[in-house]
């Protein structure tokens, strides 16, 4: 059928930038449908290919990560490159997903994570020194959950405390499930929740997968409380971090 790729298409496919998994309405797969940030979907299960509709652009108009990078340095934002990060066992690949970038600012070396608004598009940046000293540019009031972007509803969300630790929760079960972060760390926990509480009810129950010290526990307790009862899990881990 006219739906299946052929291999001019999948050249086609090489050039565009992935956005995120979803359902295949052709043979039913859970997660084998992608979308890509020119609007079109494959199907890595049934093969079959999805042209994009004229003047769409992935997702509502929010561009892939390349594209999404032009747009962030006209506001002002850092550029940069996606390398995998060896010390904390993050591919290339999960570094690009989610939009996390190594440049240098300032003359020295550091890693950004780029933040979306509600409508998905680059917002601010949150910049990370070698000696672990954080900074924000661009618009703080419009950071949503780091990686909310990738997926908007379904049934599990894990929230976790810092950028790394989300991508890090995300590749060990192979992007399939949710995982966001919050933007500011456990101190505002319980206000990420609500200022993000309609992306939040789009899941039928939320992990909070906080650093397992006093204060994580805390301000896991706190944002547990603001979500329907049963609704949140608290996660208990082995280790601290």
């Amino acid at each position: 059928s006219d739906g299946i790729v052929m291999e001019g298409q999948l050249n086609g496919l090489e050039k565009s930038n992935f956005v995120r998994h979803e359902d295949c309405p052709d043979c039913g797969s859970s997660d084998a449908r992608s979308l890509y940030d020119d609007g079109h979907y494959f199907c890595y299960s049934c093969q079959t290919h999805t042209p994009a509709e004229p003047g769409s652009q992935g997702d509502e108009g929010a561009a892939g990560p390349l594209a999404d990078q032009d747009k962030a340095v006209g506001q002002g934002l850092l550029e940069g490159t996606f390398q995998a990060i060896p010390a904390r066992g993050l591919s290339e690949e999960t570094c690009r997903k989610f939009g996390y970038l190594v440049t240098t600012h300032k003359n020295q070396p550091v890693q950004v994570a780029t933040f979306r608004d509600k409508s998905g598009r680059p917002a601010a940046q949150k910049i990370r020194t070698a000696d672990k000293r954080f900074s924000i540019l661009g618009d703080a009031k419009g950071m949503t959950l780091f990686g909310s972007h990738l997926w908007n509803k379904g049934k599990i969300l894990t929230i976790c405390e810092g950028e790394i630790d989300a991508m890090s929760a995300s590749q060990v079960q192979g992007h399939k499930w949710a995982t966001v972060s919050l933007p500011n760390g456990a101190a505002s926990a319980a206000k990420a929740i609500r200022d993000n509480y309609e992306y939040i009810a789009g899941f039928e129950t939320v992990v909070l997968m906080f650093d397992q010290d006093e204060v994580g526990l805390r301000a896991a307790e706190a944002a547990a409380a603001v979500l329907p009862v049963g609704k949140a899990k608290i996660a208990s881990l082995p280790c601290k971090d």
